[in-house]
């Protein structure tokens, strides 16, 4: 392809997809602290110290919302609150407890609202998907890739040459309209690629994560968790007591998630994170427990994952930069925001490009642009 071939497809491609791209890159700015967010608007107490105790949350949102309990996860570390996932009919709906007191934060369709309590999932779903379900995903999985490619078009038009690194990434700012906005945005793109390219290549691979699994069969991959153990024998194991079996198999993690034995099922999965995995909340350590003996079923520890369960499980850490921590976090939220300021700087160049210019401009506005 020659430069000029690079350069089409870096324009038109952006300008297609410009719009949808700040869309995501504001609603994600939004979602990297989305935890600490929604617990400051819920009223979330403070970190609980001791092991987290499953049951009373469990009962306060049956009683606050009667239906079936499928699943309780912790809304972020340190536990302040924790979320209890109800279905009344076919309908899930979340119940948010605060994890000291039991007291009953919010109530919200699992789907989110316009509440205050609701909104955050509204913003995930519309980031995630677009409002659109499962086509939605598969679009927005699709737009990462298309990025990917304009990101690297962008970066090989825009490479500067042996030493003049110092002048492209600090411009100086002169000449007409659109000349300011070229610097700005050969700048701009210059310093944010690298971190664009990472979200958007993850962010793609969540996607199709469970389709890579099949496509790679066993290939570095562990085999699919076994079905559920089936009986009809009452279960003598509370939620508490299977919580704990598992936190003794794994002393050093964390409490995540606990998933409840659905009707006809005996086994409880409790899922923990480590202190050696890069998610900030959610580990991918994973014991199942029989809710007639407590014996375990199965375990997976992802401190023995295999290369592909690594690679697959470590993307959304790369999309949101928990990976890197607190600091990896907030440099994703400056690159969102850059990457948010580059595409308006490519739009309002597009709108002054030298192809409206006078013919004489065009002669020096081609010269500019090559160098």
């Amino acid at each position: 392809m020659t430069r000029r071939h690079w350069i089409l497809v870096h324009r038109w491609t952006a300008l297609a997809l410009g719009l949808h791209w700040m869309l995501l890159a504001l609603t994600g700015l939004l979602l990297i602290f989305h935890r600490e967010i929604e617990a400051a608007w819920i009223g979330a107490g403070s970190p609980i110290e001791s092991q987290v105790q499953v049951e009373s949350a469990l009962a306060a949102a049956q009683e606050a919302l009667p239906g079936t309990a499928t699943r309780i996860v912790v809304q972020d570390a340190p536990v302040r609150a924790l979320r209890v996932f109800i279905n009344v009919g076919d309908v899930p709906n979340v119940v948010t407890v605060d994890a000291t007191s039991a007291q009953i934060l919010s109530i919200t369709p699992f789907d989110g609202s316009a509440s205050r309590t609701g909104v955050v999932r509204f913003i995930y779903l519309l980031h995630q998907q677009l409002l659109l379900g499962h086509s939605g995903e598969l679009l927005v999985g699709a737009s990462g890739l298309f990025l990917l490619v304009t990101v690297i078009a962008g970066l090989w038009l825009a490479w500067p040459k042996r030493r003049q690194w110092k002048r492209a990434l600090w411009p100086r700012i002169a000449g007409k309209p659109w000349q300011k906005l070229y610097a700005l945005h050969r700048s701009v793109g210059l310093i944010v690629g690298g971190f664009v390219m990472l979200s958007a290549l993850s962010g793609a691979g969540m996607v199709w994560s469970k389709d890579m699994r099949q496509w790679l069969g066993h290939a570095g991959l562990t085999r699919a968790s076994p079905q559920p153990t089936k009986s009809d024998a009452p279960l003598s194991v509370l939620p508490d007591a299977a919580v704990a079996q598992a936190m003794r198999t794994y002393p050093y993690a964390s409490f995540v998630r606990l998933d409840l034995p659905a009707s006809g099922a005996a086994g409880y999965v409790v899922q923990l994170r480590q202190p050696a995995e890069f998610r900030a909340v959610f580990g991918t350590t994973t014991v199942a427990i029989d809710g007639r003996d407590g014996s375990i079923l199965w375990q997976r520890d992802s401190r023995q994952a295999l290369w592909g369960d690594a690679a697959l499980d470590a993307l959304f850490s790369i999309h949101n930069g928990e990976w890197l921590g607190t600091p990896g976090r907030v440099l994703l939220v400056l690159a969102g925001m850059m990457l948010f300021a580059t595409s308006t700087f490519g739009l309002g160049m597009w709108l002054l490009r030298p192809s409206r210019l006078s013919p004489v401009n065009k002669t020096a506005a081609k010269l500019t642009i090559s160098t």
